[in-house]
C-alpha cells in the first residue's frame, strides 16, 4: 500500500533502519480495555511493559496505513501495567471508549515525530510540493457522446495531453478542452473534457493527474521522494525553495551550517527535480490540439 510505504520510508529516514536506532516500543495487552472519561483515557499494556513506562512519557500508536488510528497519549500515571493518559495528545485523533484498536497494538515511546505527524506531513507533500513537477500519466477509453461532446473525468486530472480517434484505420488527433472546478450538478467530479469528435468511434485520451498519497501505483522513486519530503517537513523544514537552489554558492555554504530538516529538504528538491526532468522529456514530446 502506497501510504504505508511512504510513511515507512520517512520513518526510516528519521530514525534509521538498524536495530536500536528506532524509538522504544511498548506493547498493549491482547485486551487493552480502553476506557475514556472526558480527556482522560485508561488502557492496559502487556504484562511487564508498565515497568518501562512512566508519567510524562508520550505513547504513540504505530499505524502506517491509517492516520485516523494514530492515537497519541501523554501518560499521567502508571499502576503496574495500567496507563492513565491524556487522550489525543498533540492534536492526534482521540480514541473512543471501548475501542479495540489498541488490542495488541504497538506504541512508540517518546518518538521525535509521531506517526500521526508523519501522515499529516505526507499529505502536505502531495497537496503542495509534488505537482506540477511530479505527476501521474493516465489514459481513458470511451465511446463518444455525440449529443454533448463531453466526458466526465477523474477529479485528479489537471491536463489533457492528447485525444485521438481511429478514423479509417488512421490514428487522428481531435481538438479538446478541459473544464475544472465545475459545480457538482454539472459534473460529480468537477472535471469535464470537451471534444470535437469525428464520429462515434472509440475515443482514447491521455492525461496528467495530480498524485495522491494513497495511490497504490506509486513507483519506488515516488515513494523515496515523498518519504524525503515527509521527513523534512516533520523535522520542521520551512525554507523557501529559492533559498535552497544548489547553484547559489552562498546558499550552499549556508546549507553546510543548516539543520537536518533543511538538508533533507534540499535533497527532496534535488531528487524531485531529477525525476521531474524524466517526466518532462516525455511530456514535451506530446502533441496537443486544443480549441
Amino acid at each position: 500500500m502506497a501510504r504505508a510505504d511512504i510513511i515507512t520510508e520517512a520513518h526510516s529516514i528519521l530514525y534509521g533502519s538498524h536495530f536500536g536506532e528506532k524509538p522504544a516500543m511498548r506493547r498493549c495487552a491482547a485486551s487493552a480495555s480502553v476506557s475514556v472519561s472526558g480527556s482522560v483515557v485508561t488502557f492496559s499494556l502487556l504484562a511487564g511493559e508498565g515497568a518501562k513506562t512512566r508519567a510524562g512519557d508520550v505513547l504513540a500508536a504505530y499505524v502506517p496505513t491509517d492516520k485516523a488510528k494514530c492515537y497519541t497519549f501523554l501518560v499521567i500515571s502508571m499502576s503496574t501495567d495500567a496507563v492513565t493518559a491524556y487522550n489525543g495528545w498533540g492534536g492526534a485523533p482521540a480514541i473512543s471508549n471501548g475501542s479495540t484498536d489498541l488490542n495488541s497494538a504497538i506504541l512508540e515511546q517518546n518518538p521525535a515525530v509521531t506517526l500521526y505527524e508523519l501522515h499529516r506531513k505526507a499529505e502536505t507533500v502531495f497537496a503542495a510540493h509534488l505537482w506540477p513537477d511530479i505527476f501521474k500519466w493516465n489514459t481513458y477509453t470511451f465511446t463518444p457522446n455525440l449529443a454533448t461532446g463531453q466526458y466526465a473525468l477523474n477529479a485528479a486530472v489537471r491536463d489533457i495531453v492528447g485525444a485521438y480517434q481511429k478514423i479509417g484505420g488512421v490514428v487522428t488527433p481531435i481538438p479538446y478542452r478541459l473544464e475544472r472546478r465545475l459545480h457538482t450538478t454539472l459534473s460529480a467530479t468537477g472535471v469535464i473534457g470537451e471534444f470535437q469528435w469525428f464520429d462515434a468511434s472509440a475515443c482514447y485520451i491521455s492525461t496528467r493527474e495530480k498524485l495522491d498519497e494513497d495511490d497504490e501505483s506509486h513507483d519506488a522513486a515516488v515513494i523515496a521522494i515523498a518519504g524525503l519530503g515527509t521527513a523534512a517537513l516533520a523535522l520542521g523544514a520551512n525554507m523557501p525553495e529559492r533559498t535552497l537552489e544548489p547553484s547559489n554558492k552562498d546558499n550552499q555554504a549556508e546549507m553546510q551550517r543548516a539543520d537536518p530538516a533543511a538538508l533533507l529538504w534540499r535533497d527532496f528538491l534535488t531528487v524531485r527535480g531529477e525525476y521531474a526532468r524524466d517526466l518532462g522529456e516525455e511530456y514535451a514530446n506530446r502533441v496537443s490540439i486544443e480549441w
